[in-house]
């Protein structure tokens, strides 16, 4: 018999992951991943001994894959202005058709989960540092926990979501709506 590789297994895991915490919360144990995943139970404590370390794993996979969707439209010879729309477009794009990886995200982030290594990966990773800048610098946010500000954007994507699946054929206009209203909140 042939056992599946490691590296294979822990894809499957942490795409399942995505899929089960969207549904049923932060709360779902390692086990019951495994086992959404067609796993045995003990996969998860096996790959990831800690559930830190899981956390950490699978927020950086779910924002790989949101990045590399940032970067279908990107141009980092455009403008500031220019260069956020295309990245909040691709990212509406991208949430749309992966509605539980951008909610797991979300939860994940919000919930302030990652360990500090992990927000250092995830600000190398992010390929706009004037963009990352001028978010981390907005006075709004002054003084507040940044899982405020993540929390802010996600309601704004969710909402553009939410009103594209109502009116597709509307979907430009409410992915312009949505950049307008984070452009005055962020990039003001």
């Amino acid at each position: 018999m042939k056992f599946p590789e490691p590296e294979t297994t822990k894809q499957q895991l942490l795409n399942a992951a995505a899929e089960i915490l969207a549904q049923k919360g932060l709360q779902v144990s390692l086990a019951a991943i495994s086992k959404a995943a067609n796993l045995p139970e003990s996969t998860g404590r096996r790959l990831f001994p800690r559930k830190q370390l899981f956390l950490d794993e699978l927020f950086l996979h779910l924002y790989r894959q949101r990045i590399s969707a940032l970067m279908e439209n990107y141009d980092n010879q455009q403008a500031l202005e220019q260069r956020a729309q295309a990245m909040w477009s691709s990212h509406i794009d991208w949430a749309v058709q992966n509605q539980s990886q951008e909610k797991t995200l979300n939860l994940l982030n919000i919930a302030d989960l990652p360990t500090e290594a992990a927000r250092k990966f995830e600000a190398i990773l992010f390929p706009d540092p004037e963009i990352a800048e001028v978010y981390a610098a907005n006075e709004i946010f002054e003084d507040r926990n940044p899982c405020f500000a993540d929390a802010i954007l996600a309601a704004i994507v969710d909402t553009t979501i939410q009103f594209i699946q109502r009116e597709p054929e509307k979907t430009k206009e409410y992915k312009l709506s949505g950049f307008q209203a984070i452009q005055r909140i962020l990039l003001t």
